[in-house]
């Protein structure tokens, strides 16, 4: 039996989880630590999956169903909901508030509030609700957004509360759009029939098509950029790929930082007494692998600093994972070129 039901927590101060309908497309794909668009009350909020269940631990007559999961990856692992889980217990404070750290709307759109007319004249109405209706009669479905940069002298949201109030008007709150999460490129490739499709290219391009073929065989994937790089301008480009000769795909790429701080990698003779802290420390670490706070206590340039980054550097040795605090967030790039 498939699992119909997601228990959903949400950025709201409380404890609880809320039950949703997995929809038939979702259903084999959504997972526990997934983001997800749900409806709540009048309002689309994110949420993260913490259950997926086969049966409903409530009345199934009103549970809503899930619009959609922002992205195929997981939001959230299963070591970061335990963390989330282990944040409300510690401070003492709702699960809601918690799965706050994670943003869970991040990666989303605002929401869109649609307009509709319930009235087919805007007769009967002040001067400045005729106007905000008209606007609404003849683009049924505008949002709000939209109405007000139409209309930039009028306080829009008051009318449109007092239209609403009336029946003149209906809102619709439409689910937010997702964002792009990871970043693309687009990669060309030559159509498996290119040699074929060459037939169909104006004979003042053909010799220049036939060294883009010879060029996209050495270069199986290629960038636009290596393209222009090899005197492919980008309308040819377009053209080749209208004429079906080039194909388009887009790839996911890494986000690489390039910290603008550069230091000359040298070795740090640390003294006799940093010696003695770190051995003493890394024995301490070593023996004791559940969670032991140290602290280091000395003066301004004493060295605390270099101590910690040789520890650093042996947990890392070692296999291990190290989170550094770094005081000022632009000291960022200079504690990174140090490991």
């Amino acid at each position: 039996m498939n699992p119909r039901f997601a228990k959903v927590v949400l950025p709201l101060p409380v404890d609880d989880l809320y039950t949703y309908r997995i929809p038939d497309e979702l259903v084999g794909v959504l997972q526990v630590g997934h983001q997800v668009i749900v409806p709540f009350g009048h309002q689309i909020l994110g949420g993260v999956v913490m259950e997926i269940r086969e049966e409903a631990d409530i009345d199934e007559t009103n549970i809503k169903f899930i619009h959609d999961i922002v992205s195929e990856h997981l939001f959230a692992d299963a070591v970061l909901l335990k963390t989330i889980q282990w944040i409300a217990g510690y401070y003492v404070c709702t699960l809601g508030e918690a799965v706050r750290l994670l943003n869970p709307t991040q990666n989303l759109h605002s929401a869109i509030v649609e307009l509709h007319p319930r009235v087919a004249s805007p007769e009967g109405f002040t001067d400045k609700e005729k106007r905000v209706l008209e606007e609404i009669i003849q683009h049924p479905g505008i949002s709000v957004k939209k109405l007000a940069k139409r209309l930039p002298a009028f306080n829009v949201n008051s009318i449109i509360r007092r239209l609403q109030t009336k029946g003149a008007i209906r809102s619709e709150r439409k689910p937010p759009k997702k964002r792009k999460i990871f970043k693309t490129e687009q990669r060309l490739q030559l159509h498996p029939e290119a040699a074929e499709r060459m037939a169909d290219i104006p004979r003042r391009s053909v010799e220049k098509a036939q060294r883009l073929v010879t060029f996209m065989q050495e270069h199986p994937s290629a960038t636009r950029k290596q393209l222009a790089e090899a005197g492919f301008g980008d309308y040819f480009v377009r053209k080749m790929i209208a004429a079906g000769v080039l194909t388009v795909t887009e790839v996911e790429v890494a986000r690489r930082q390039s910290p603008r701080y550069g230091e000359a990698v040298k070795e740090v003779q640390l003294t006799p007494e940093q010696q003695e802290v770190v051995q003493h420390l890394a024995e301490t670490i070593k023996h004791r692998p559940q969670f032991t706070p140290l602290l280091l206590h000395g003066i301004t340039g004493s060295g605390k600093t270099q101590v910690y980054i040789e520890l650093a550097r042996q947990a890392v040795a070692a296999g291990k994972d190290v989170i550094i605090l770094v005081p000022e967030i632009a000291l960022t790039p200079q504690t990174l070129a140090r490991f």
